[in-house]
């Protein structure tokens, strides 16, 4: 920052008694779909788009974003939201209340414009996906991590809107979903034999399919398909070598509703059809 200087900041918090109570996190996918009314919430509305395109309507003004960008609608505002014809949206929506430690609603006492681009990465993103990851897990004490998240939210978006940058860490690292892709690998290998699909675990985790596969995708390098295709696989050399089941009753306790395809992809993945693998010459002991 150098010798810059912000005076309505000053160097205190101009609302030291200001909390934020979370009305409602989620992440949305979704397709184009018809507009919805105007409508006017009590709290602040953000909408971070990861990814696609969003436009936003406040009061008489339209407002397009597009990846890493920011809407902001403030308490009691009229607005609505659509995705564009003929493209989609990834967002990231949070409602929160302001509040003094009266009870009283209040407003963040800085200007936060209604569009902002951060840009992918920005520590925003990384304070959201910690806080739509502490919603999913409810561990202990996760109430106040969310709500000073939310307050460190709001602070990042003031500046921003004033242009302050924010510094950068020595070692920069990068924040993840705790334990996200960890959990769902455990999730895949738990239910590897039921008739399982990508879509069945994205809603376990409350998350749309692709948003799911997105975030699994950055934390293992692989698809979920991939990772619950290899656990099947993985578990049905084992019992090829140690039980006498058929190569369809194989396939059917480890997940594959098709023996063919079962068959096929074994092939791929091994250079062996299951009964060459069952039938192979195995090193002594």
């Amino acid at each position: 920052m150098g010798d810059q200087s912000y005076p309505e900041w000053e160097d205190s918090d101009p609302a030291p008694d200001l909390n934020a109570d979370l009305a409602y996190v989620a992440v949305a996918g979704r397709d184009y779909r018809a507009a919805w009314p105007m409508q006017a919430l009590p709290g602040y509305e953000l909408a971070y788009v990861m990814d696609g395109a969003l436009l936003l309507w406040l009061e008489d003004r339209r407002l397009e974003a597009g990846a890493g960008d920011m809407l902001v609608v403030p308490p009691r505002t009229p607005h609505r939201e659509e995705t564009p014809e003929e493209a989609f949206s990834e967002v990231i929506y949070l409602g929160t209340m302001l509040k003094a430690s009266s009870g009283r609603g209040r407003v963040f006492p800085l200007p936060i414009a209604p569009l902002l681009h951060l840009g992918r990465g920005h520590i925003v993103e990384h304070r959201l996906l910690q806080i739509v990851a502490e919603v999913q897990q409810r561990a202990p004490g996760y109430t106040r991590i969310v709500s000073g998240a939310v307050m460190e939210v709001f602070w990042h978006l003031a500046r921003a809107t004033a242009g302050i940058v924010p510094p950068q860490a020595d070692r920069p690292t990068t924040l993840a979903l705790p334990n996200f892709a960890r959990e769902a690998q455990e999730y895949l290998e738990r239910h590897h034999a039921e008739p399982l699909s990508i879509d069945d675990v994205a809603r376990h985790f409350h998350l749309s399919r692709q948003y799911f596969s997105k975030l699994f995708r950055r934390f293992t390098d692989q698809s979920p398909h991939s990772y619950l295709t290899q656990v099947r696989l993985q578990q049905a050399r084992a019992l090829l070598d140690e039980t006498k089941l058929t190569v369809q009753e194989v396939a059917t306790r480890v997940g594959f509703a098709d023996p063919y395809y079962f068959a096929r992809a074994f092939r791929a993945h091994s250079g062996l059809t299951p009964t060459q693998y069952r039938n192979r010459e195995r090193p002594a002991q």
